[in-house]
């Protein structure tokens, strides 16, 4: 069923793509290749899903944020406090994934019936 209500929050972001054969930590959106890992929580890198061989199929790192509207209601955050849990954040604009993550889509080098993977490095 096709919404018609739905307003959208983010402002269109252009991503401008390089071709790199070297890791580069500046890059916002890293297709393919290598991962780059946090040093705290180093390599979760999956080897196989059900017998088949991944690789990454992409990364975005943790900084990656989406500007958000100006109608758009604000992120909220997380503050670990019992009677209120969450206040908006200050910052104009939604991270991925809620707060600073870098995340991880792997993908079956088989490309018949392929799975997929996800996993989120937080800092």
């Amino acid at each position: 069923m096709l919404r018609k209500d739905y307003k959208e929050k983010v402002a269109y972001q252009k991503i401008d793509w390089n071709a790199s054969k070297k890791k580069n930590k500046k890059a916002p959106i890293i297709v393919a290749g290598e991962a780059i890992w946090s040093k705290e929580f180093g390599v979760e890198r999956p080897i196989s899903y059900e017998g088949k061989d991944m690789e990454l199929v992409l990364q975005v790192a943790d900084y990656f944020n989406f500007e958000k509207l100006d109608d758009a209601l604000p992120e909220m955050e997380e503050t670990y406090e019992k009677n209120n849990p969450f206040v908006p954040r200050k910052e104009n604009n939604y991270t991925f994934f809620f707060e600073f993550n870098r995340v991880y889509l792997w993908g079956t080098v088989e490309q018949e019936n392929p799975s997929f993977w996800l996993n989120v490095q937080s800092f």
